[in-house]
């Protein structure tokens, strides 16, 4: 198995968390809201327009016209302008690099239950980055991710479990998180899910399973992943 928090994916883990964040309609809530009467109407318009604007400009990295509008919004609540503001500190952009401003904004954007800013605390407390490292801290914040279906979470709570780090070591569950992960496309989920049915961790041993799960990861260019398909194979022959 890869291990824990290897340096390599906590990189690939930041830089998915900084430059594919889902579009701005994508995260909309979903969940209805009382119609509010027309000056909040206006108001609210006007903020995610302003919010709207602020991610175009994150997002084709114009972060001096995204820095100004993110920090009004985030100061007035705006739980993505929140998470994206903590961003912002959390990699330096346009302004001092500071985990723990970076903290501060993902926490009130995790408290108001943004994934995304759940599982940047759970790799801040893994990594001890603007807080001191702890890993149960860390499990806590990844498994709020994961229950919300952000793949990147799953697959680490997965290893959290593989590994017993912040959690009781339990491959059953891990083998579950690895599947959620894997089955929204998640390549090292894909692998790691691969690897548990060859290997007969928290589940029975199965070739067949292992070769689907480790095709998926082979396919999007996981090396690993088609190195132990070309054993397999040999092996096989």
């Amino acid at each position: 198995m890869k291990p824990l928090f290897p340096t390599t994916f906590y990189a690939a883990a930041a830089a998915a968390v900084l430059l594919a964040t889902p579009a701005f309609a994508a995260r909309a809530h979903q969940q209805p809201e009382k119609q509010p009467a027309p000056a909040a109407a206006r108001a609210s318009s006007s903020a995610e327009q302003k919010f709207h604007r602020a991610v175009q400009a994150f997002d084709r990295r114009d972060y001096a016209a995204a820095l100004p509008v993110l920090r009004e919004l985030a100061a007035r609540g705006h739980a993505q302008a929140q998470y994206r503001l903590g961003q912002m500190y959390h990699f330096g952009l346009e302004t001092e690099q500071d985990y723990r401003q970076s903290i501060h904004w993902y926490e009130k954007s995790a408290a108001q239950g943004d994934s995304y800013a759940q599982f940047n605390l759970c790799l801040m407390h893994t990594e001890g980055m603007g807080v001191a490292q702890d890993y149960r801290q860390a499990a806590d914040w990844c498994r709020k991710s994961a229950q919300q279906g952000h793949a990147n979470a799953q697959y680490f709570l997965g290893m959290m479990y593989d590994e017993g780090k912040g959690v009781a070591q339990d491959a059953r569950q891990a083998l579950d998180w690895y599947r959620k992960s894997a089955e929204q496309g998640f390549a090292p989920a894909q692998y790691s899910l691969g690897m548990m049915y060859f290997q007969g961790r928290g589940t029975e041993q199965d070739n067949g399973q292992a070769k689907i799960w480790l095709g998926k990861a082979a396919a999007q260019g996981d090396a690993d992943a088609q190195r132990v398909l070309q054993e397999m194979s040999r092996t096989d022959q």
